[in-house]
């Protein structure tokens, strides 16, 4: 498989949080956190997920983080027999899509009411299901990919035909 399941960025979180925690001049509160997290960002945008323990929504370029409790669920990782430059993908994007601030707004509204919606307080707030996280993913990347790759989209259209709750290209 090509990349996008976050191997390299699950290496780089530990080492950096290593080389933070041993070099740095300060102590690891919570104002080092986020300087270790945004160092981490620089380093990857999914490298902030992996200095956390556990399931988390993430969104923006991998910046905004909610640790969750998730339901139980099974994942299905099918890959095509090609695998697309992580480097293209996003020329792609930048080509075709751009980034509007509207979207992430609206992500994050949808993420913000998942979580609250049952009022639950705490660091975890309520178990989220399934359905409630498959509502609001999506993966911007998709759409440049699949104009190149139809066959992306095929694959997605026939697992959920074939009963997954839904389908995301990872990457």
């Amino acid at each position: 498989a090509g990349g996008g399941l976050g191997g390299g960025s699950s290496d780089a979180a530990p080492v950096l949080k290593y080389l933070y925690e041993r070099f740095a001049a300060v102590e690891v509160d919570s104002h080092t956190n986020q300087a270790l997290n945004s160092l981490a960002l620089r380093v990857g945008t999914d490298v902030p997920f992996f200095l956390g323990r556990g399931a988390a929504l993430v969104w923006g370029v991998g910046e905004k983080l909610k640790p969750v409790k998730l339901e139980p669920f099974a994942v299905l990782v099918s890959t095509p027999p090609f695998a697309v430059l992580t480097k293209d993908a996003y020329s792609w994007f930048d080509k075709e899509c751009g980034l509007t601030h509207r979207a992430d707004d609206a992500t994050s509204s949808l993420i913000d009411e998942a979580i609250a919606s049952s009022g639950v307080s705490g660091p975890y707030g309520r178990i989220v299901k399934m359905r409630e996280i498959i509502e609001i993913m999506k993966n911007a990347l998709e759409k440049p990919v699949e104009t190149r790759h139809p066959e992306i989209g095929i694959l997605k259209k026939a697992l959920r035909q074939w009963g997954a709750l839904g389908s995301l290209m990872s990457g």
